[in-house]
C-alpha cells in the first residue's frame, strides 16, 4: 500500500514538473536572447567548419616541408606532428559539424 502511495505521489511530482518547464521553456525559446544566441552559434560553427579546413591543409603542408628538410631521426617527429595536425582537423570540423547539429535540434 505505502509503495502504491509513493508510486503515485511520483508521478503526480513528475507530471507537474514537466507541465511547468515545458511552459517556461517556450517562453525562453521565443525571446530574442535565445534565437539570437542560436544564430551566433550557427555563424561561429559555420566559419569553424570553413576555417578549419585551409588551417589543416597549411599546417600539413608546413609539416612535409619541414619533414623533407629533415634528417631522419626528425622526420619521425615530423610524421608524428603531420598525423596529430590531421587528426585535429578532422577533430575540429567533426566538433563543428556536431553543435551545429544538435543547436538545430534542441533550439
Amino acid at each position: 500500500m505505502f509503495k502504491i502511495k509513493r508510486l503515485i505521489i511520483n508521478a503526480y511530482i513528475i507530471f507537474v514538473s514537466i507541465i511547468c518547464f515545458s511552459i517556461s521553456a517556450s517562453a525562453i525559446s521565443n525571446s530574442k536572447l535565445a534565437t539570437g544566441t542560436r544564430k551566433l552559434i550557427e555563424d561561429i560553427t559555420t566559419w569553424l567548419t570553413v576555417l578549419a579546413i585551409p588551417v589543416t591543409v597549411g599546417i600539413i603542408i608546413y609539416c612535409f616541408i619541414r619533414k623533407g628538410a629533415a634528417d631522419e631521426q626528425d622526420q619521425k617527429m615530423w610524421q608524428k606532428r603531420i598525423v596529430t595536425s590531421l587528426v585535429c582537423g578532422i577533430g575540429a570540423i567533426l566538433a563543428a559539424s556536431l553543435v551545429n547539429v544538435l543547436t538545430g535540434y534542441f533550439m
